[in-house]
């Protein structure tokens, strides 16, 4: 009931078609609730759900940068007394070319593609992979496989462009950009006659290669599938962001806008994008941040909470193999 009418729903939509969506509702309690649950006591109130919101946006060009078929994210604010919700940001490939989406895809399509065999060699394949010997018998493995009928899955490595664009509102409300600056976090305040384009955006370019891993690592990968009842696929990536370069036509861009006196109010104005440190992804940004120019996406072994890679050098078992995979 609470999301009736909202971007679409409502019992009369419902009854016409599917709605074209996922819903989540999340259970932001207020003091009182709180107070009063036994699952959680942490209290929500509007000013920590728009941090929050304001976070999701200032990360939104990383959550979307190798993700495989989400090409925009929208924030709406839905005032009290207000017929409907109004768009506070946006961000969105900006080149959604048949070619870039059929990249962003990649995944989905080969992530079933699995090694096939007519023999019974190919469990010792997996065996030498799991036993972390792949280097030593490589060419002795991909022999045997050869002469047996084994079929490897081929190495697949492909890279492509990906421009990203963020745009924030004027509503009349507040709300804050933030642009990262090194470490360093600036946040402009923007309310009522501070501000002084009605869009503001920011736009960001990738070179983004992405690779899946086949012969003796994608046996290791099926090993190791079967071994936890998951699908793992050898899979990897890297972005390059190559925003930095394409900076001189922004400025043009920026440069070439409406003029007049300093107060006066534009349609738009452009944000420059500062870089960004290197992190890790698996899909999804993770908290770790590589020390790499580049931001790095795998089929990582999560711990428990989902925010960090699992490792460990004395681990025996399970915990070993999947430190071992996370290595590969």
């Amino acid at each position: 009931a609470a999301a009736a009418g909202a971007s679409g729903g409502g019992a009369a939509a419902a009854a016409a078609a599917p709605w074209p969506g996922t819903l989540f509702r999340f259970p932001l309690r207020s003091a009182e609730l709180a107070a009063a649950s036994t699952i959680s006591k942490q209290v929500y109130t509007p000013e920590s759900v728009r941090v929050l919101l304001q976070q999701l946006c200032s990360e939104s060009s990383q959550i979307l940068l190798f993700l495989k078929h989400i090409v925009r994210l929208e924030v709406y604010e839905w005032p009290r007394g207000a017929a409907q919700p109004h768009l506070l940001f946006a961000c969105h490939v900006s080149n959604p070319s048949q070619e870039v989406l059929w990249e962003r895809g990649l995944f989905a399509r080969v992530s079933g593609e699995r090694p096939s065999s007519s023999s019974s060699s190919a469990p010792s394949l997996a065996a030498a992979a799991a036993a972390g010997v792949l280097a030593a018998t490589g060419s002795a493995t991909s022999a045997a496989a050869a002469d047996s009928g084994y079929q490897p899955l081929p190495d697949i490595l492909r890279s492509y462009r990906l421009e990203l664009q963020s745009e924030w509102y004027d509503t009349g409300g507040t709300w804050n950009v933030r642009q990262e600056e090194g470490e360093a976090e600036q946040q402009q305040q923007l309310q009522g006659q501070r501000r002084r384009a009605r869009r503001r955006l920011q736009r960001r370019s990738f070179i983004v290669s992405q690779m899946r891993g086949g012969g003796d690592v994608a046996e290791f990968a099926d090993q190791l599938s079967r071994h936890f009842g998951v699908p793992l696929v050898a899979w990897g990536a890297v972005a390059a962001d190559i925003t930095v370069l394409t900076s001189a036509a922004a400025a043009a861009r920026a440069g070439s806008g409406a003029g007049g006196e300093e107060d006066q109010e534009q349609e738009e104005e452009e944000v420059a994008a500062a870089p960004e440190e290197g992190r890790a992804f698996c899909f999804l940004p993770l908290p770790a941040r590589t020390g790499l120019p580049v931001h790095v996406n795998g089929y990582f072994e999560l711990s428990s909470n989902r925010r960090d890679i699992w490792h460990g050098e004395d681990m025996a078992g399970s915990g070993a193999r999947r430190a071992q995979w996370n290595t590969m």
